[in-house]
């Protein structure tokens, strides 16, 4: 009896010891910036300043390699505009001019980047499918060697300087939380244990994606043999690209496996030919109709990626 007492006794101390170590940890690895975000049209849209002026609407995008600013708001902070050469490359079908600019400053919350390298264009017809102004885009020339989290259900961005995850191994692996590696192609993180119906994929994840939950790509689709669920699939228009509209179709496949994470009869998009996302480094896209139900930390240090349900 002397000693199950004794047990029981070391026991709650061990929880208690761990307890105080845990909360330790936690309190000591607190955000540096923290920032609501609007989930407008599924699109994660923050308010950031311009060398000091604003605020301004734009989207935090994990996709995106270079930052985009609307043109007007680029003529208006008086950057120095390079015409490009060249025209936008994206989703849509249409096509835009483009101007090579450098922002000096961009304020996320208390963070500060500096000499962001960006292009300037107009993004009138993206800002008309979003119901409000959109000022720009903001990508990895921001986010690289950060630490970012996008707590969806609470509508927040967080950056750490360290990771939230100090200790996380990916054997560990749930339907509760999932740990990643990701590889950097066009600067975007790009997962390899994705499967599409069985069959592996590379997939890029995607916080502009807007709506979609899950996007393939055209040479995708035809080395799954996903052509007669295209052909299938009802015709979407709403998706929109820094080239305007992007003609795509809305339909289903058998499953989808990301890591632990197992869907169903999930809704993809197919994206056919000629709309802009050809010759992509990746098979496929997750975008925020996935993500919005997890945490995402996106570990740029370690090129670690956590989903994790709150």
């Amino acid at each position: 009896m002397q000693q199950a007492l004794q047990r029981f006794v070391i026991a709650h101390f061990l929880i208690a010891l761990w307890s105080c170590v845990a909360l330790s940890q936690s309190s000591n690895n607190q955000p540096i910036a923290e920032i609501p975000f609007a989930f407008d049209h599924t699109s994660v849209i923050i308010q950031v300043k311009l060398n000091g002026k604003g605020p301004f609407n734009m989207v935090l995008d994990t996709g995106s390699d270079v930052a985009t600013i609307d043109l007007a708001i680029a003529k208006d902070l008086g950057l120095n505009l390079k015409p490009g050469g060249q025209q936008a490359t994206g989703g849509g079908s249409e096509k835009s001019q483009i101007y090579l600019t450098k922002i000096p400053q961009v304020e996320i919350g208390s963070l500060a980047s500096k000499n962001i390298v960006a292009v300037a264009m107009d993004l009138s017809k993206s800002s008309q499918v979003l119901g409000k102004p959109l000022h720009g885009v903001l990508g990895y020339s921001v986010l690289k060697n950060r630490i970012v989290q996008f707590d969806y259900p609470q509508r927040v961005i967080r950056f750490y300087s360290s990771s939230p995850y100090p200790t996380v191994d990916p054997a560990s692996n749930n339907e509760r939380r999932v740990v990643l590696s990701f590889r950097l192609g066009d600067d975007s993180p790009i997962i390899d244990d994705v499967y599409v119906n069985g069959k592996k994929i590379k997939a890029v994840i995607d916080t502009g994606g807007g709506g979609t939950y899950f996007a393939l790509m055209p040479e995708a689709i035809s080395s799954l043999g996903l052509e007669p669920e295209m052909s299938q699939a009802e015709p979407d228009s709403r998706g929109v690209g820094v080239n305007g509209l992007i003609t795509s179709r809305k339909g289903k496949i058998k499953t989808l496996r990301l890591g632990a994470i197992n869907i169903d009869s999930p809704t993809v998009i197919f994206y056919p030919k000629g709309v802009g996302k050809d010759h992509r480094k990746y098979g496929g896209a997750i975008g925020n109709a996935f993500l919005q139900d997890f945490v995402v930390t996106f570990d740029y240090l370690n090129t670690t990626v956590v989903f994790e349900r709150p």
